[in-house]
């Protein structure tokens, strides 16, 4: 106050823009806040006015559509890859969890050997996610495999039973996600020959999009708006082998034809999708 405008400019980052008010019986509301100079007629600050906005619905809102497009996200990851490949790396993910969770649990001084199998463990779920694409499940192992490489290359750095347990939690409920995504959304999609019908998880994205397309920011907009392409873009995408299936049908029909042996024919497409 009574300072030229200019000192408004420089300091007003310092201004408190948010907080949240406390009430009784656990209720709770989000506040904005907006800072504007008042000056006199010498251009120095003689008032300042607060506008003070709830904005508890929007911040809701907003949480809502980020927990939506990371859903959004993981469908799309889940999408390209097989039933069997996604089965197979939960299993193999939970059991190499479980092993560290014993591990850290028996053991409550540092040693080196247990470190190296922990390590061994996260970096095996790290590398598996990683191939397939799940960058979430790639983001909490590499969070853990971080701690225990600094364990094992820090010898001041000594055994924290609870930490290594609270970031193994985080990783396997990153894990849980997946799995309770694509058993409580996607498979409910599927056939009898467990194929994903395309046109009913595509109508359901759809339906997502319309649930935080009205209320939400722009750049959450887009953003979800983006994931939800390319997730669209995975279910509309064939693999090599649907692709050729027809080709490989009439083989026998031509080799027959021309008094050849029926070929053997084998695909290898790495899980890429056209």
């Amino acid at each position: 106050l009574d300072e030229d405008s200019m000192m408004f400019e420089f300091n007003s980052h310092l201004l408190t823009t948010h907080y949240t008010k406390f009430f009784a019986r656990n209720r709770s509301k989000s506040l904005e806040l907006d800072w504007n100079p008042v000056l006199n007629p010498n251009g120095q600050i003689e008032k300042l006015m607060v506008t003070v906005r709830d904005v508890t619905e929007l911040r809701i809102l907003q949480s809502k559509a980020e927990e939506q497009k990371v859903e959004l996200d993981i469908i799309g990851q889940i999408l390209a890859l097989s039933k069997e490949k996604l089965v197979e790396f939960v299993e193999g993910a939970y059991a190499f969890l479980n092993e560290n969770r014993t591990l850290i649990e028996k053991n409550s001084v540092k040693n080196l050997e247990i470190i190296a199998t922990l390590f061994r463990n996260i970096h095996t779920i790290k590398g598996n996610a990683r191939t397939y694409g799940l960058t979430y499940i790639t983001d909490r192992a590499h969070e853990a495999e971080t701690t225990y490489n600094q364990m094992r290359s820090d010898n001041r750095m000594g055994w924290n039973q609870e930490l290594l347990l609270k970031e193994l939690q985080s990783l396997k409920d990153c894990v849980a996600r997946y799995e309770h995504i694509f058993k409580d959304k996607l498979t409910l999609f599927a056939g009898s020959d467990g194929e994903i019908n395309t046109h009913t998880v595509i109508e359901s994205i759809s339906q997502s999009i319309d649930q935080v397309n009205e209320q939400s920011p722009l750049t959450v907009l887009q953003s979800t708006l983006h994931q939800v392409r390319d997730s669209i873009n995975l279910v509309k995408s064939d693999c090599l082998s649907d692709i050729l299936k027809g080709i490989i049908a009439g083989l026998p029909s031509i080799a027959k034809q021309l008094k050849k042996d029926v070929p053997e024919v084998t695909i290898q497409d790495n899980s890429i999708r056209l």
